[in-house]
């Protein structure tokens, strides 16, 4: 039995399969005078080497569905290429106003390869006199580098086993144990988790949050209201920003969950809780979800500054932080004078002017924060923003873990001392 429930537990868990999507195309095909860009090529049928160049980028559900039904707007030119010669051997369009089985002309063009295996194919293929197919007339020329589609989104269960031909073989061994009982049970429990996770997600991770961010209140926090003016013009100030999002992939604005506050020297310090999504490499094709999501605490102090420009100050160990992570927001690595030893071990500083001065008092503040902001913080991408309205410090993952939220509120407290030190 417990053979059995990791099969099932094996079989939710893995993820959806996806190819690279990196198969492109450059050229035109022309169908009676109109020319149709095509931008995107596709090894379709490994076995046969068939490839797909089309007009918008396709995955395998929609790929799978051309021989049913065609989307609005895509043309699609198919090439059956003979591995065992280099050969194409015949060519399928398919489009708006086409005959549904497609036009199939008489002669291919020129077909050059460079590459040619079952996951790969870089090749061009050139028609450059005019043929007619089914009332048609039809040239192409186009160069491409085809790869398998991207999986597409996860449909049901099926779809996932789909993707993961070892785990429903196991799955199907552990059917065949059980009596038929193996894949209404994995079903059952794929919901079971589903619910699980909804439940958490919408309702207990934010009461939980709300009942953390409210205990601050024997420190004198009060909760505000996430849409306050003077809570929105904190944040635009001073909140860092996160530091986990690549730089290649886009990124949403950030949602306002919570929000506490309190008097602080010259202003107002707002404790909050944000949610972000952002789009991450890994989960690019994935089909599971097109955005990462990331939760940030973030300690802002709306306190004039004494500083021209801006700064930010983060630990230097973060390896996992894209390189130009910082210049996406205008800030570049600076040259500053006097710095202590310990700080430039342990800390890098960027900002938007080539003159940045920071006082000894902040560095050593910094410094005397090694246990709060590299060990306790470690993994939560601590990063700091300082600016002539403010100064504030955000952190990852933080919100439903009141140890480390005493970690945040600590270094707070001893920056916001230092930085009246500007």
């Amino acid at each position: 039995m417990r053979k059995t429930l990791a099969i099932l537990l094996l079989a939710l868990a893995l993820p959806a399969a996806a190819a690279s999507a990196g198969g492109t195309a450059e050229g035109a095909l022309v169908i009676d005078g109109r020319s149709v860009a095509l931008a995107y090529a596709y090894v379709t049928e490994p076995s046969t080497l068939e490839v797909d160049l089309s007009n918008v980028p396709l995955d395998r559900s929609r790929i799978k569905r051309l021989t049913e039904e065609l989307p609005p707007g895509v043309v699609v030119l198919t090439i059956q290429v003979r591995e065992s010669d280099r050969r194409a051997t015949s060519v399928t369009i398919r489009g708006a106003g086409l005959p549904s089985d497609g036009l199939r002309p008489d002669r291919v063009g020129i077909f050059t390869a460079e590459t040619i295996r079952n996951d790969l194919v870089v090749a061009t293929l050139e028609r450059a006199k005019p043929v007619s197919a089914g009332g048609h007339e039809l040239t192409w020329s186009v160069r491409f580098r085809a790869l398998p589609p991207d999986a597409g989104a996860v449909r049901n269960l099926d779809d996932a086993l789909d993707r993961s031909p070892r785990a429903r073989r196991l799955l199907d061994r552990a059917n065949d144990l059980l009596g038929g009982y193996a894949y209404p049970a994995a079903l059952c429990l794929f919901l079971g988790l589903v619910a699980i996770a909804l439940v958490w997600g919408k309702v207990l991770a934010p009461r939980r949050a709300r009942r953390i961010l409210s205990g601050l209140s024997v420190q004198g926090y009060a909760e505000v209201d996430v849409a306050s003016p003077d809570l929105v013009s904190a944040l635009d100030a001073a909140a860092p920003f996160a530091l986990e999002p690549s730089v290649r992939f886009p990124e949403l604005p950030r949602e306002t969950l919570q929000a506490v506050a309190r008097s602080a020297p010259g202003g107002r310090r707002y404790v909050t809780n944000v949610f972000q999504r952002w789009q991450d490499m890994r989960s690019v094709g994935s089909g599971l979800s097109k955005y990462m999501p990331l939760w940030q605490t973030l300690v802002v102090e709306s306190a004039p500054l004494a500083i021209e420009g801006e700064l930010c100050i983060r630990p230097r160990d973060l390896r996992l932080v894209s390189a130009e992570r910082e210049a996406r927001f205008g800030f570049r690595p600076a040259t500053i004078p006097d710095l202590l030893p310990a700080f430039v071990e342990r800390y890098v500083v960027f900002g938007r002017s080539a003159e940045i001065t920071l006082p000894r008092e902040l560095q050593q503040a910094f410094v005397s924060l090694e246990s709060a902001l590299l060990t306790d913080l470690h993994g939560a991408f601590p990063n700091t923003r300082f600016g002539p309205r403010g100064w504030g410090i955000c952190a990852s993952d933080v919100w439903l873990d009141e140890r480390r939220l005493r970690a945040l509120l600590e270094a707070a407290d001893r920056i916001s001392a230092a930085a009246r030190s500007f």
